[in-house]
């Protein structure tokens, strides 16, 4: 990638993330945001963009057999158009993994932020590490 191509990327990317307004435009509604083992959350709930937890099941975004999710327009449009949004580096193993198919929870402290993992292990992991 050339150097003028990787400033228009960022300012895309910079942009796109500025104008999303927070308002959610729910598909559906339904009754859990966690999954039936509630060690982690369903996907359905956060948006790939922001990287945070909503009441609503979001708008999926179907890319090469896999769904991501955003939480409205501006966030749907960045997760079609920019790659790097697809993914996440899993904090445990620092692996870097598609957002589709980790399993997500909460940020220890937070009620909102997301952290991505690659497998229930790592999941658990970083759980008993901020238990202790």
């Amino acid at each position: 990638m050339k150097w003028g191509e990787a400033i228009l990327l960022l300012g895309f990317s910079t942009l796109a993330l500025s104008s999303c307004t927070g308002q959610e435009q729910p598909v559906a509604k339904s009754e859990t945001r966690f999954s039936e083992q509630e060690s982690f959350l369903s996907q359905g709930y956060v948006c790939m963009v922001d990287n945070s937890l909503k009441d609503s099941l979001l708008i999926p975004v179907a890319f090469n057999g896999l769904t991501y999710y955003g939480c409205c327009a501006p966030c749907v449009e960045v997760l079609e158009g920019d790659t790097t949004f697809r993914y996440a580096t899993d904090p445990v193993s620092g692996k870097i993994i598609s957002k589709a198919t980790a399993l997500m929870a909460l940020k220890s402290g937070s009620e909102s932020e997301v952290e991505y993992f690659e497998s229930e292990s790592t999941l658990k992991q970083q759980q008993s590490k901020t238990t202790k």
